[in-house]
C-alpha cells in the first residue's frame, strides 16, 4: 500500500476529516512530491497495478512511454547532460485537487528547513477552491493552485509573500534559532490580531542586524 508523501499533521488532519483520495489524486500527489524520480515512477507503476480507473492506467503507462523517450532524447548543452520533462494535456500529472486547508492564518510552517507563516485563512482558502471548481477563472485551475499563500523568513533575514504547496508544508511548534522564533512568532501575533507592529519590528530588526553581522565578521 502506497503511503502519500505528506507531512503527519496534514496526514492526521485529513484522517480526522474523513478525506480520501482517489487513485487518480494519488497519482498527482506523488508526481509533484519532492520524492526521487525512481520513487515517484515505482509508486505510479504500484498505482497502475492497482486501480480499476482504466484512463488513469493508460496515462500513466504514457507517462512511462514518455519518461523512455525523453531519456533516449537526452541532449548535450554546453557540456552537461539534460532532458527535457513535461505533462500531457488532460492527465493526472497537473490535475487540480480540491483540498481542505488544514492551516489557520498565523500558523507556523516549514518547508525543506525554511520557515514561514500562514496568511490566508480556511474559509479565504475554501472560496477559492470554489471558484476552481467552477472554473471561474480564466485558465483552468492545475495542480499550481493548490498553493498556499505565506510570509517566509529567508535566510538572510528579510521576510516576503510567497506561495507553497500545501501538501509540503509541516506545522512546527519550534525553531532552533531563537531570535528567528521570535521573529515568527511575533509575526504570527501580527496575523492573528493579537500582537502589535512595533514587537514584530523589534523582533524581525534583531533578527536582521544578527544576520547582516554574521555577514560582516565573515568578511576579510
Amino acid at each position: 500500500m502506497i503511503e502519500l508523501p505528506i507531512p503527519d499533521f496534514t496526514r492526521n488532519y485529513y484522517k480526522e476529516h474523513g478525506v480520501a483520495f482517489s487513485d487518480s489524486e494519488k497519482a498527482t500527489i506523488i508526481w509533484n512530491s519532492a520524492l526521487p524520480r525512481p520513487e515517484i515512477l515505482d509508486a505510479l507503476r504500484e498505482i497502475a497495478g492497482t486501480t480499476t480507473d482504466e484512463k488513469l492506467k493508460a496515462q500513466i503507462h504514457q507517462r512511462f512511454d514518455a519518461e523512455a523517450e525523453i531519456e533516449r532524447a537526452s541532449c548535450e548543452r554546453e557540456g552537461r547532460y539534460c532532458y527535457i520533462a513535461g505533462s500531457m494535456a488532460d492527465s493526472f500529472e497537473d490535475a487540480y485537487i480540491p483540498l481542505l486547508d488544514p492551516f489557520e492564518p498565523g500558523d507556523i510552517v516549514s518547508l525543506d528547513g525554511s520557515p514561514a507563516v500562514v496568511e490566508l485563512s480556511p474559509a479565504e482558502w475554501e472560496e477559492d477552491v470554489k471558484r476552481n471548481r467552477s472554473n471561474r477563472r480564466k485558465t483552468l485551475a492545475s495542480y499550481e493552485n493548490t498553493r498556499l499563500p505565506v510570509l517566509c523568513l529567508c535566510d538572510d533575514g528579510c521576510m516576503c509573500g510567497t506561495i507553497w504547496y500545501i501538501l509540503s508544508l509541516e506545522k512546527v511548534e519550534s525553531w532552533d534559532d531563537s531570535l528567528e522564533w521570535n521573529v515568527l512568532q511575533a509575526a504570527s501575533q501580527l496575523i492573528k490580531g493579537t500582537g502589535s507592529l512595533e514587537n514584530f519590528l523589534y523582533h524581525y530588526h534583531r533578527n536582521l542586524a544578527q544576520k547582516e553581522g554574521g555577514r560582516l565578521e565573515q568578511t576579510p
